[in-house]
């Protein structure tokens, strides 16, 4: 007798392990979006002239929060240069 394959469904396995990705990429996605969160409130608090003193100004909370958080890619010359570790 001969064994046919199905293609068109998945392994049990494969079904697995693709929720398990799923979820896992879920969770990851979730806990950087917490860590913006907390990072944009934690800001906020901070004053005007902290702000200043740190090299940020208001208006470019959101945009750092993205940063952040990873959903853009580092655009800052500060950032860029803690990720390449090179100096000006």
């Amino acid at each position: 007798m001969i064994q046919t394959i199905s293609l068109s469904a998945p392994a049990p396995w494969r079904t697995l392990q693709a929720v398990t990705d799923l979820l896992r990429r879920g969770c990851a996605a979730w806990r950087r979006q917490s860590e913006a969160r907390q990072a944009h409130l934690a800001l906020r608090e901070l004053d005007t002239h902290t702000l200043r003193d740190l090299g940020f100004d208001r208006s470019e909370l959101g945009s750092l929060v993205a940063e952040i958080g990873g959903q853009v890619g580092p655009t800052r010359v500060r950032v860029l240069q803690s990720f390449h570790g090179t100096r000006l």
